[in-house]
């Protein structure tokens, strides 16, 4: 009995076994956004714990059919069709037994590309990209301006491409109808030459007028002129559309000149708008007018000259400028540092400063100028001197001033200046001035005159000034002294002033200068060296005469001295007592009683 139990028991346990190791046949279907099958798509399995099996590939019906072990596993379908994928995961019993488990259903792809006005563009190439998994081609449009493409619903980026400009853009393709428009703008830029835009690893186009392109910043060639980056905008922004005109200036020696302004205009007309910016590093500005017009104008400004150009139909303005130079230097030729200048145009000279700077140790200065006529003023220690209505560059390219060497020998300070005052102060023994001015020199403390410069052809400029001066025994200026001094033969020097002075300038005197004073007939000499004193100075003594008794008490009389003839001495009225001042020296006196 117990035997035949434990057999029972055994194939009992052996037909449940078998019962739960039986596969299970199971379907999965995979169709297109309108219910169609779709034929060929991979489905890939995978076991939990277990990993992965072979996979399985829909048919005509879009089916596929596997067997697989029914002992409650959870099993993960993916379907994979043209580098999409869906995924679908499922516990299997026996009860799963002939089902179709589950059915895999792509979306429509729907990718438009339009122009701003919403008019479809054919040629746009489309394509499309998923993380992790790849991409492919949509195809390019035709004159519906759409491309479509079945695939698992979910988010790609999709490409479009034309005129070898691109965009991006990430969608999510569950929505039905179109899913994203690509909407290039035109480019209407017109130039005399070939456009052209070069992008790397990607290649250069041709941009004529309506050349679609897709926004972003590139590189445009025009000619072999110039290479400016220029932003095409979407449909939002204004189009990137006009006539295109290269500006460019140059110096004298071909190198580039940054910062130049421009005014255009229509025809042989340059002043009808200002150009916006300036010249950049490679002496380049771009101009787009959106007017069509046979020609047009442009002024260039450098350095507050101009040039015009125009009207040209190239496109291509191409200005350059002339270095003219500021030269100052002594007649010798010697140049002369600091020289500032000043200049205008035609007859006007003070409305700039010379952008160049004062003149170098090499005596000059330099600037780049468009030809014109202008007028210059060099400045230097307060003098100066114009060049009115220079023609350039047919004067030549080098404007030359010589200056003229002003020489005063003098031992005090001296200051001067213009007409209106004198405070400058003059660097002795001598300083180089410009010529063609009268200017007022102080011989200190104030002793004022005027020197005219001369053109240096007549030799520097050479003052030797005394400052002649009698006093009396106290120290007071008497007026009425005449002053001579020696230059071949006495030579009158004036009459001292109601201080006492004169102020005496003589050209070449050096060394010991022999003066003489005159004072009441009598006169006195003394030589001078005026470049270590240049204050002469004659001094006179009290005198006194009187006429005493013979105990020593006095008597009124009268008194007389010679010089140059017999001369009252004191006022000429009998007294006990006369005084006056006299120069030092010896005189016969005579008394009357």
């Amino acid at each position: 009995m117990r035997k035949n139990y434990m057999k029972l028991l055994m194939l009992f346990t052996l037909m449940f076994a078998t019962s739960v190791m039986m596969a299970t046949n199971v379907t999965l279907k995979v169709i297109d956004s309108d219910g169609n099958p779709i034929s060929g798509v991979s489905i890939s399995i995978h076991k939990s714990n277990s990993g992965g099996l072979p996979a399985i590939t829909t048919n005509a019906s879009g089916e596929a059919t596997v067997d697989l072990a029914n002992y409650y596993l959870t099993y993960v379908f993916t379907a994979a069709l043209d580098h999409s994928r869906s995924a679908y995961s499922q516990v299997i019993t026996s009860a799963d037994a002939g089902n179709l488990i589950h059915t895999f259903q792509t979306a429509e792809a729907k990718i438009q590309a339009t122009d701003c006005n919403g008019t479809p563009l054919a040629g746009v190439a489309m394509s499309y990209f998923i993380s992790n998994s790849g991409g492919g081609s949509l195809g390019t449009t035709g004159a519906s301006g759409i491309v479509t493409k079945e695939l698992f619903t979910g988010t790609y980026s999709f490409k479009a491409v034309i005129n070898k400009t691109r965009k991006s853009v990430n969608v999510d393709i569950s929505a039905t109808g179109v899913d994203y428009t690509f909407m290039p703008t035109q480019v209407n830029l017109t130039y005399s030459s070939a456009i052209t835009v070069w992008q790397n690893n990607i290649g250069g186009i041709t941009v004529t007028p309506g050349t679609y392109m897709f926004p972003g910043t590139y590189n445009f060639k025009f000619g072999n002129a110039y290479t400016a980056a220029l932003t095409v905008g979407d449909c939002s922004s204004p189009q990137l559309s006009g006539s295109v005109n290269i500006l460019k200036v140059k110096d004298h020696n071909g190198n580039p000149i940054a910062g130049a302004k421009f005014r255009g205009g229509y025809g042989s007309s340059y002043g009808s708008w200002h150009v916006s910016g300036s010249t950049n590093a490679d002496g380049v500005l771009m101009d787009i007018r959106t007017a069509n017009t046979s020609g047009f104008s442009y002024e260039a400004r450098v350095n507050n000259t101009t040039a015009t150009l125009g009207p040209l139909t190239t496109g291509y303005y191409e200005f350059q400028t002339q270095q003219i130079a500021m030269r100052i230097e002594t007649c010798g030729g010697a140049p002369l540092e600091g020289g500032h200048i000043r200049w205008g145009h035609g007859a006007s000279f003070g409305s700039y400063h010379f952008a160049g700077g004062n003149t170098n140790s090499n005596g000059e200065s330099y600037l780049e100028m468009f030809p014109g006529t202008y007028s210059f003023e060099m400045a230097l220690n307060s003098t100066t001197q114009v060049k009115a209505s220079y023609s350039f560059p047919s004067d030549g390219t080098t404007v030359t001033w010589k200056t003229t060497k002003v020489i005063l020998n003098y031992s005090g300070s001296i200051s001067y200046g213009g007409s209106l005052g004198n405070s400058h102060w003059f660097v002795k023994p001598s300083m180089e001035m410009l010529p063609g001015g009268t200017h007022l020199f102080n011989f200190k403390p104030n002793n004022v005159m005027s020197i005219t410069i001369t053109d240096c052809s007549n030799g520097p400029i050479e003052v030797n000034a005394a400052f002649i001066r009698l006093e009396d025994s106290q120290g007071n200026g008497l007026q009425g002294g005449i002053a001579k001094y020696y230059k071949s033969g006495w030579q009158n020097a004036g009459v001292t002033d109601a201080n006492g002075n004169i102020f005496l300038t003589t050209p070449g005197l050096t060394g010991n200068i022999p003066f003489r004073m005159h004072w009441k007939g009598g006169s006195v000499q003394k030589s001078q060296n005026l470049s270590t004193n240049s204050t002469v100075l004659f001094q006179t003594e009290l005198v006194t005469a009187e006429l005493n008794k013979s105990d020593d008490t006095d008597l009124n009389a009268t008194f007389k001295y010679y010089a140059s003839g017999w001369k009252v001495f004191g006022s000429g009225t009998a007294s006990a007592m006369a005084s006056m001042e006299l120069l030092g020296r010896s005189y016969p006196f005579r008394v009357y009683y």
